[in-house]
């Protein structure tokens, strides 16, 4: 399996979701702005929509794999910054400046 980029949108719409396969399962990554900090977060649910994770969207550190939750992705979520300031991402950000990788359990180090 290769790493991905998560798709998501940079119109400035302040909630959406996408639906994405990471390894092999489905899941629904649920992105909103919050005006008041000035930042995006994550919320994961899995396939029957039960939500198993919420989360700020910090450059450079794993989303995912700090949380023992088996029903979690078994790879890792991590938000890049491409200019490489390693500034968090702004309401248009995400999916431009910032993009969201997913690597799968496989590639990640043991």
């Amino acid at each position: 399996m290769a790493t991905s980029i998560v798709p998501t949108r940079t119109d400035g719409k302040q909630r959406y979701s996408v639906r994405v396969l990471l390894d092999g399962l489905n899941f629904t990554l649920e992105f909103f702005w919050n005006p008041r900090e000035l930042a995006w977060y994550l919320l994961i649910y899995d396939a029957s929509g039960n939500q198993l994770l919420i989360r700020k969207v910090v450059v450079g550190q794993p989303l995912t794999q700090i949380f023992v939750n088996p029903a979690l992705p078994r790879g890792e979520l991590f938000a890049i910054d491409t200019t490489g300031k390693d500034q968090d991402p702004g309401l248009t950000d995400l999916g431009s400046r910032v993009v969201l990788i997913y690597i799968p359990k496989a590639d990640l180090p043991k």
